[in-house]
């Protein structure tokens, strides 16, 4: 209960579907009305559903830059359907998100891990930094030991892709050839 705790509680008395309590911080009011708003949502009275949506200011609003709704957190995005979502309103090549660890220089793995919630049958996707400014994909698979995981595939800052490990007799290469549509 919010009775028993020290909060600043703003009300909002409208019972429509879509009305929306907002805290505007300001600034410097010669650059705009405002620097963000953080605003609590009634989507739908009846049953009760809210969501929070946080938008910021660089020379216009920036509408629905952060959304949190039924649990599921949409960046980018008014009605994340997925517990993540992440959309950039651009067309074109364009790089939607970045995952980086401060390793520059030494062989540590940057990974993104899929699969199941304790970590055993998942595999990863990591990529590293060999040398000067060239970087290596690799592709590892859990291990029947539980936390471990095995290198299954590389593709190298040529452009080779090595299987089987990174190292030793069972490697595999393939490099330099060229695909078609087969006529």
């Amino acid at each position: 209960s919010f009775s028993s705790n020290r909060v600043l509680q703003l009300i909002g008395t409208s019972t429509t579907d879509g009305s929306r309590v907002s805290l505007a911080f300001s600034g410097n009011t010669s650059i705009g009305n405002g620097l963000a708003i953080i605003e609590a949502v009634n989507d739908d009275q009846s049953a009760g559903h809210t969501s929070l949506h946080m938008h910021t200011y660089n020379g216009s609003w920036n509408t629905e830059n952060l959304v949190l709704k039924g649990g599921k957190v949409g960046i980018g995005r008014a009605d994340p359907t997925q517990v993540l979502e992440v959309h950039k309103a651009a067309g074109g090549d364009q790089t939607v998100a970045k995952f980086s660890a401060h390793n520059y220089g030494d062989t540590g793995k940057t990974f993104i891990e899929i699969g199941t919630e304790n970590g055993d049958g998942s595999s990863r996707i990591g990529s590293f930094n060999d040398t000067g400014n060239k970087s290596v994909l690799v592709f590892d698979t859990h291990d029947a030991t539980s936390g471990v995981f095995a290198e299954r595939m590389r593709i190298s800052s040529a452009g080779d892709m090595i299987y089987g490990g990174s190292t030793g007799v069972h490697e595999k290469y393939f490099s330099g050839f060229t695909t078609g549509n087969g006529s």
